[in-house]
């Protein structure tokens, strides 16, 4: 008993010498509170921004947000100027005109690194506006309808056959990319295959408007576009979804290239790669004739393959490109280093 006296005693002594630390543990918090509380933008700083970005806006304007945990913000006010295909762009090259709304001094890691032509506060809220100069010819994704879709095995091609008005299929956590309404319906590839524009959530949980093209074991999955525009090079993104990458155990997946029919590029994809991005050049190689000021014409074919397709939903896009080339975004932290 006596020892256990010494120790309660002890302990009482301890606490007392303690309670200043705990008043400055204290104090540090409270401020702390204030301090983040004071950061926090106004609801009436949202909508002065908004309204601004809204009266200046013009068709095929991009805006996006930063940090990007203020998309919902963002989107909550300008979401009827912000379509699916610019929420899931890879980068600025395709756009005329580039608004960022931010906070904390954030920007964008797609947003030019030049000076804005314009730059207004309202509050806490900052907007940034670019006006560039697009270098984008053709885009392949956003053409999907114009192309040709087969499954090429032994020397032979079973086409796919493009359907539209159909019921979409899948979306939602766990059930995979979302089948549009309009895709290539694919049964040499299985019951229910498709290939379509659709929208993923790549390993960094962002979004990107692609066309997913998964691989078979049976052949070579491969899209064909037909008297295109050649331009001076093509920019590939791709990525997989991300429930199929992020374990980071699923085969590689190859993407093999072909400008009128001769091999580009064969870009391997591994698990962890994360939103990809790869350059290759269409200006030196066989050539359709010249009909428009972009340059040269002719064939673009996209082969998917992988050694074991399982869990393998590869989704890419792609655009021709000619002019000078801008500097390229950074590449994105993967998983949960995004959304904090």
């Amino acid at each position: 008993m006596r020892g256990r006296r010494w120790t309660l005693a002890s302990l009482g002594r301890r606490s007392r010498r303690a309670w200043p630390l705990v008043l400055v543990v204290a104090v540090v918090e409270v401020g702390a509170a204030a301090w983040q509380a004071a950061r926090v933008p106004a609801a009436a700083d949202w909508e002065r921004a908004a309204s601004w970005v809204r009266s200046e806006h013009r068709a095929g304007d991009a805006i996006v947000a930063a940090p990007a945990w203020t998309d919902p913000l963002v989107r909550e006010r300008l979401g009827d100027l912000i379509p699916i295909s610019v929420a899931g762009m890879s980068d600025a090259d395709g756009v005329a005109r580039w608004w960022e709304v931010s906070i904390r001094g954030a920007a964008d890691y797609r947003s030019p690194r030049t000076p804005p032509e314009a730059e207004r506060r309202f509050g806490r809220v900052r907007v940034r506006r670019w006006t560039l100069a697009p270098n984008v010819v053709y885009d392949l994704t956003a053409n999907i309808a114009d192309a040709r879709a087969l499954l090429r095995t032994r020397g032979t091609e079973q086409p796919c056959r493009w359907v539209t008005g159909v019921r979409p299929m899948g979306g939602g956590l766990g059930r995979g990319p979302m089948a549009p309404p309009s895709r290539f319906a694919c049964p040499a590839l299985g019951s229910g295959a498709w290939i379509g524009r659709t929208v993923i959530e790549d390993l960094a949980l962002e979004p990107r408007t692609c066309v997913l093209q998964r691989p078979s074991a049976r052949g070579a999955v491969r899209v064909v576009y037909d008297d295109v525009p050649l331009g001076e090079r093509l920019v590939v993104y791709a990525g997989l979804y991300s429930e199929d990458e992020r374990m980071r155990d699923g085969a590689p997946v190859h993407v093999v290239v072909r400008v009128d029919g001769r091999v580009r590029a064969d870009l391997v994809h591994r698990d962890g790669d994360g939103w990809a991005r790869w350059v290759v050049p269409t200006d030196d190689g066989p050539s359709g004739a010249t009909t428009e000021a972009h340059g040269r014409r002719g064939q673009i074919a996209i082969d998917v393959l992988s050694p074991n397709p399982e869990r393998r939903s590869l989704c890419w896009a792609a655009t021709v490109r000619s002019g000078p080339p801008r500097e390229p975004p950074p590449p994105e932290p993967q998983g949960s280093e995004v959304r904090r």
